[in-house]
């Protein structure tokens, strides 16, 4: 199906930007050989349906990345859209589902793409478009719950970790090398009675982790003498 140009795209910000990345990729048809290299790599099948047209990955692949969609997204869009069914060219009476879309999506190459924003990247400096002096990253966010934390979590933190590293140098070394005494039991108790404690108890508390922490710091101070000492270093 043809796509008969920014006339048939509602006037709009995105419609207007559909229709401008619509007149760039025709202007390189070269693109439907790269994407025809990766997705033909299974070679022919005779099973199930035809696959979808090269034309039909490469908008489907673009439109999922621009509009930021996932494959049930993209699913959804190409059924109740129909600027983007004119954008991807795909069939308006059989869009493809979401299985095929994510096979055929899946199947080009990060190399392919590369190569794809490259030409692009091109064509935007020609015409003074874009310069490609900044780059933006996209990351998966998960909303989580994060412990707040305290000085007591803090000093725990410090006697746990350091003394899971003075027993792995005591293994590498020998147990009569330095001097070490695991202070992370006495520790993780004070932690966890610091928060529900008051007054002069808690302060108690708090000098009796600081105390076990001053002494962990002690014998890592003597562990990294012993460990220079050695010819050879350990990990």
């Amino acid at each position: 199906m043809e796509d008969l140009g920014a006339a048939l795209y509602p006037d709009h910000d995105t419609g207007r930007a559909l229709a401008a990345v619509s007149d760039v990729l025709d202007g390189h048809p070269e693109f439907l050989d790269w994407i025809a290299r990766d997705v033909d790599r299974g070679g022919p099948s005779s099973r199930g349906r035809a696959g979808l047209p090269c034309e039909v990955v490469l908008r489907c692949g673009i439109l999922k990345h621009l509009r930021r969609m996932d494959y049930r997204d993209l699913e959804f869009a190409l059924l109740d859209s129909d600027s983007a069914r004119r954008f991807t060219r795909v069939d308006p009476l059989g869009p493809p589902k979401r299985s095929a879309l994510q096979r055929c999506i899946a199947a080009v190459r990060p190399a392919t793409w590369e190569e794809i924003n490259r030409v692009l990247l091109g064509t935007a400096r020609r015409d003074g478009i874009e310069e490609g002096r900044r780059v933006r990253i996209d990351s998966t966010v998960t909303e989580t719950h994060i412990l707040e934390p305290s000085d007591s979590q803090l000093l725990y933190d410090a006697v746990r970790v350091l003394s899971r590293l003075l027993v792995r140098a005591r293994e590498k070394l020998g147990a009569d090398v330095f001097p070490f005494h695991d202070h992370r039991r006495l520790a993780k108790r004070r932690k966890w009675k610091i928060p529900k404690a008051r007054g002069k108890r808690k302060v108690k508390l708090y000098r009796e982790l600081l105390v076990a922490t001053r002494r962990t710091l002690g014998y890592a101070d003597g562990a990294l003498a012993a460990v220079e000492g050695r010819e050879e270093p350990w990990v």
